[in-house]
């Protein structure tokens, strides 16, 4: 399919998905879009990211419903700190200023980022943010993990040895080694039990993006810890002088911020042991140690219905294609 028929399909479908154009043109209902720039669709469309080749419009609404928060918030909430938002497709979202650049919003959501492209459009029952890539919904995290190349290791271990459930519970942080680490230790011969602790062990309660474990850190010893599912033993994190984040003294993230349904997912270098790490002086701070996903509260705003700017912008890519297409 051809760009122009790809917009087109994706124009007509968001048209008959009504419950979705009912909720974009209510006055008495405040949302705030997330709506993916030209760049964003087109990619989207030409690597079949987004495919409405069907006549269902339930794609649509699963889509933009992704990207459409309850509640109005601006950019400068979101810059403000870090935290995770519900859509109106009960999904959570994480966003909050980019770690490497406090003045950029970033969006986390199950193994996609993005970021805001611009200031936000005020409508009267909303706000219209533009973001540079489409958002993808999260996944559990077994799935999850059976979808990531560099975790295909850990994937086979927890499927053939029927030990899920030490990654399965809610509002967790789940800290994954990859493919290489899992090779380092011969993990398909480590005893049952060890391998079992060493799972808990790499599990913490509460859901901990990399810039909220960074904030926890105790700006005198430059660490902080967090008690594991095994046994409350805990990990260390330390802040290194080049403002690298390390575990147990040994431990490198290797990807970070991967949201699941119930929780969050961060790729590692080394497989942790409660039986080799360096014991901590200091104690997980209480006020982080319940962190969930919650969404905050909004604010209120008021202009024309957000309905009228999405129109036009689907209407301007239309448009652009069409032009260039003639040319």
């Amino acid at each position: 399919m051809n760009p122009w028929k790809r917009i087109q399909t994706l124009f007509h479908q968001l048209q008959n998905a009504k419950e979705l154009m009912e909720l974009f043109d209510q006055n008495n209902y405040n949302i705030t879009l997330l709506l993916p720039n030209e760049a964003a669709i087109n990619n989207s469309l030409e690597t079949g990211t987004l495919n409405f080749s069907s006549s269902s419009t339930t794609k649509v609404y699963d889509s933009l419903g992704l990207m459409t928060l309850n509640g109005t918030f601006s950019k400068q909430q979101f810059l403000s700190k870090r935290q995770f938002y519900q859509t109106v497709t009960n999904q959570f979202i994480s966003i909050g200023p980019e770690l490497k650049n406090n003045n950029n919003v970033q969006l986390y959501s199950g193994r996609t980022k993005a970021q805001t492209s611009s200031n936000e459009i005020i409508c009267n029952n909303g706000v219209i943010l533009f973001i540079d890539h489409f958002l993808q919904p999260a996944e559990n995290p077994l799935i999850t993990i059976s979808n990531l190349p560099e975790t295909e290791y850990m994937e086979g271990l927890l499927k053939s040895l029927n030990v899920s459930d030490t990654i399965s519970g809610i509002n967790k942080t789940i800290f994954v080694p990859i493919n290489e680490a899992w090779e380092s230790v011969n993990g398909s011969t480590l005893p049952f039990g060890t391998l079992v602790h060493n799972l808990k062990y790499s599990v913490i309660d509460g859901v901990f993006t990399l810039d909220q474990i960074i904030r926890s850190i105790d700006p005198v010893t430059n660490s902080t810890t967090f008690m594991t599912d095994y046994k409350k033993s805990t990990l260390q994190f330390q802040l290194l002088n080049d403002s690298s984040l390390i575990i147990n003294q040994n431990t490198n993230f290797y990807l970070t911020d991967i949201l699941t349904t119930t929780g969050i997912i961060h790729l590692i270098d080394h497989v942790l042991s409660p039986d080799h790490h360096f014991e901590p002086n200091k104690t997980q701070p209480n006020n982080i140690s319940t962190n969930s996903l919650d969404s905050p509260s909004a604010s209120s705003s008021s202009p024309p219905p957000l309905l009228v700017y999405l129109n036009i912008h689907l209407s301007i890519i239309m448009t652009l294609l069409l032009l260039l297409l003639l040319l």
